[in-house]
């Protein structure tokens, strides 16, 4: 095995025991603002991450297909997952309903749908298989994918708006929390980028989940040193804008 594929291995095993363990962390908080989506986003980052993983040695093309598409049971949901954790933490619960989320969720509906159906997959994304000492494959990605992934990007934006350029009198009083939040947002979606257009990967591979392992521990830091998604915190600082 090639000592490049172990250590992702290694690091999507790190991925999988990172995911899992915030999202249980984050739902025994989930009384505080945006802990439950954060969580269930969480959840989401686990099979993205589990797919990669299973992805990675897949012995078959046929595999490697089926791994991809259980991996977009994460890839579809964590955007809008986000997005709901934004609304509920920057108390724009306003927009939190399913009048607007079942319209939202429609196109990532139809992505995870298309991955599963052998006839339709080839608008998402094409395996090749490279002939070399290990099993090795390369993806191109199709149409379908990249009017899935702008979208994607339009509802992060529409998060990060939420979440520091419209936040509630409430989040403006830690902007500490708030650079923390941004800095995962950043790392996450760097490591997004420089996987799907290939950049400095001599093995390509998804590498969003390496960006979940940051992080988590920037959320980590922001929990245990900063008291986001602190209950009782909360509580006090919601009283003084009252």
């Amino acid at each position: 095995m090639s000592s490049q594929i172990f250590l992702f291995q290694l690091l999507l095993i790190f991925a999988l025991i990172c995911s899992g363990q915030m999202a249980f962390a984050l739902y025994t908080r989930r009384s505080a603002s945006g802990a439950l989506y954060l969580s269930l986003f969480m959840g989401s980052a686990f099979l993205w991450s589990l797919g990669s993983l299973m992805g990675l040695t897949a012995p078959t093309i046929s595999l490697d297909y089926f791994w991809l598409a259980f991996s977009f049971l994460g890839v579809t949901t964590t955007t809008v997952l986000f997005l709901a954790f934004a609304l509920d933490y920057s108390h724009n619960t306003r927009w939190l309903r399913w009048k607007y989320f079942i319209p939202i969720s429609i196109l990532p509906l139809t992505i995870q749908i298309l991955a599963w159906i052998p006839e339709t997959r080839h608008l998402l994304w094409e395996v090749v298989e490279t002939g070399e000492n290990i099993q090795k494959f390369v993806y191109s990605y199709g149409w379908v994918f990249w009017i899935f992934y702008s979208y994607s990007y339009l509802l992060i934006g529409a998060a990060l708006y939420f979440l520091f350029i419209r936040p509630s009198p409430t989040l403006q009083s830690t902007r500490k929390q708030n650079r923390l939040l941004l800095m995962a947002c950043i790392i996450t979606m760097a490591f997004n980028l420089l996987s799907v257009f290939h950049v400095g990967t001599a093995f390509l591979t998804d590498l969003t989940p390496l960006g979940f392992i940051c992080a988590i521990f920037i959320i980590y830091l922001g929990i245990y040193r900063f008291d986001i998604f602190n209950i009782n915190s909360i509580d006090n600082q919601s009283s003084c804008w009252h």
